[in-house]
């Protein structure tokens, strides 16, 4: 696993982690501990309001952090960053409206060598973890099945600014995201089971190019027995 974050290095990380529910309420934590290459700590609490039956909020925080370690083997030299967030959301009958910030610290990008992202503001195309970047996202969730059952929906915005040129210490242009997302799940007959996703995302650099993507995904499952 140091070898797939890009170190010279043959070991193996050591992980462990913990959540404690109480009641609406959770807190939680994981470490992982790569000897000479990476240490990653990423910890978040949330909390649920049930106000009625269609209506209640979410709130949650949530803290990653990052270093090198020892030798140094991933970069070469020592680095140290760290990403803060919170995630806002009210949800009336099918419908959620989500509000979420999060900051980067200015000593390095934030890393995922071993799987996605998990800030609350990583979309389609970026993950708005670089160093000192800040981002804002705004997002409208629905679901359709009282008119259509299986039918979801969502589309957020999102804008990140403040981030760093590593090298120069310079600000980079500013960027933003507009993503789209429709799922239709199939509930009867021979394709029961099967999920048909459509998503659409628009980045714009200030100043600067723009970056347009399409993903078409069909889920279906397959039963051997």
């Amino acid at each position: 696993m140091s070898e797939a974050a890009g170190a010279t290095a043959q070991r193996g990380p050591g992980m462990g982690g913990a959540r404690f529910n109480y009641g609406a309420s959770s807190i939680a934590a994981i470490e992982y501990y790569t000897p000479d290459t990476l240490n990653i700590l990423y910890a978040e609490a949330k909390h649920v309001w049930k106000v009625t039956d269609d209506l209640g909020f979410y709130l949650g925080t949530q803290f990653s952090h990052q270093q090198s370690l020892g030798d140094r083997l991933l970069t070469g030299d020592s680095f140290y960053t760290y990403q803060v967030g919170f995630l806002g959301e009210a949800g009336y009958r099918n419908g959620i409206l989500s509000f979420a910030y999060t900051k980067a610290g200015d000593g390095a990008d934030l890393r995922s060598p071993w799987s996605s992202y998990p800030g609350w503001t990583s979309v389609q195309i970026r993950d708005f973890n670089r160093a000192g970047e800040q981002a804002f996202l705004v997002k409208a969730s629905y679901d359709w099945k009282r008119f259509l059952s299986g039918l979801t929906t969502y589309v957020l915005y999102i804008v990140g600014d403040a981030r760093k040129d590593l090298s120069t210490g310079n600000g980079l242009r500013d960027e933003s995201e507009l993503d789209a997302d429709v799922q239709y799940r199939f509930t009867k007959g021979f394709l029961d089971g099967c999920s048909l996703r459509v998503r659409y995302a628009n980045l714009w650099e200030e100043g600067g190019r723009t970056v347009q993507q399409v993903r078409v995904i069909l889920n279906f499952p397959i039963s051997l027995l």
